[in-house]
């Protein structure tokens, strides 16, 4: 049985989700080195998530991750990758 992994262009409403794989992926790094403040995470999560510029990660029918990608002179950069 083969299993796709398929890239889905974001949408505004992905805002939660996207903060959701951000959390389960990086608030225990990020509680070790500062103070988990919810409220702060939570406002530049929404400040730098732009739905044109991310991709949600899909496997088995489920979104497990998402990626920013940026252009700029005819290069692509990952700004970030994250899996649930």
């Amino acid at each position: 049985m083969k299993t796709a992994v398929h890239l889905i262009q974001a949408k505004a409403s992905d805002l939660e989700i996207t903060y959701k794989i951000f959390c389960t992926s990086l608030k225990p790094y990020l509680e070790k080195l500062w103070d988990w403040d919810e409220v702060h995470q939570r406002k530049i999560h929404k400040k730098k998530f732009k739905p044109s510029k991310t991709n949600l990660i899909e496997f088995e029918e489920q979104i497990v991750g998402f990626m920013v990608l940026s252009e700029k002179d005819k290069e692509f950069y990952i700004e970030n990758l994250l899996i649930d």
